[in-house]
């Protein structure tokens, strides 16, 4: 199989973990009155592609005796690169969006942020 340059399998190629491709590829049926076509869609990655997903947990903070905050966030995710030199934002309605399974998988549709020393 020839896949791009710096690519891969989402979970290689070992016969017991083939039932994770049942779970992640998509297919579609395009057809006309020449012919069918299977249009089948296979997760890759690269290292850059690989995040760690967290939860941001805002807690209550004490103003006075009887008075308490809490920050209201946007974002309620955020998935940090392997690399630990890129991050990403998310939403509830992003998370909602990805395929959860033993690997999830999330839509690019957000910006990737890289870290740099004036942003630290």
């Amino acid at each position: 199989m020839d896949l791009p340059e710096n690519n891969e399998l989402i979970k290689g190629t070992k016969i017991q973990d083939v039932h994770v491709y049942y779970e992640l590829v998509k297919v579609a049926v395009v057809g006309n009155a020449h012919g069918v076509q299977l249009v089948i869609r296979v997760p890759l990655k690269t290292a850059a592609q690989l995040f760690s997903l967290h939860k941001i947990i805002i807690f209550p903070m004490r103003l006075s005796p009887d008075t308490f905050i809490k920050y209201q966030l946007e974002y309620h995710y955020f998935g940090l690169a392997v690399d630990q030199r890129d991050y990403t934002l998310l939403t509830e309605a992003d998370l909602q969006r990805c395929t959860m399974s033993s690997v999830t998988i999330c839509p690019a549709e957000s910006s990737v942020i890289q870290i740099t020393a004036t942003n630290v």
